[in-house]
């Protein structure tokens, strides 16, 4: 059996507040989509799909400032029902997902 959570952290050269307002669109771009958001705290709970292993998961993501131009993105994820098949390997490939979508959006809309 898998984990039924886990956590990662990622850091971005970029301002805590734009990193937050393009999450949605990052999150969307890769099917997943978001639960529910507040701005004022740049926290978010995203909602991953059931699968072929999975019942489905609920990421929670907070952007945290580092300074005014960087901030961290930290990211827990927890299986909407207990362990699975393929917990802990399907936590990672979501995580890798949403990063590397924040990313190219980031980049697409503020070259650095």
């Amino acid at each position: 059996m898998g984990f039924a959570s886990q956590s990662t952290q990622q850091q971005f050269p970029y301002n805590a507040d734009f990193v937050f307002d393009v999450l949605e669109k990052a999150v969307e771009n890769v099917g997943m989509s978001i639960k529910e958001s507040d701005r004022s705290l740049r926290r978010a709970t995203v909602s991953v799909g059931m699968s072929l292993f999975s019942w489905g998961e609920n990421v929670s993501i907070s952007v945290n400032k580092i300074d005014d131009e960087s901030s961290v993105v930290a990211m827990d994820s927890s299986l909407k029902f207990g362990a699975s098949v393929a917990g802990s390997h399907k936590h990672q490939k979501n995580f890798d997902k949403i990063i590397y979508s924040l990313s190219n959006v980031l980049k697409e809309l503020h070259p650095k």
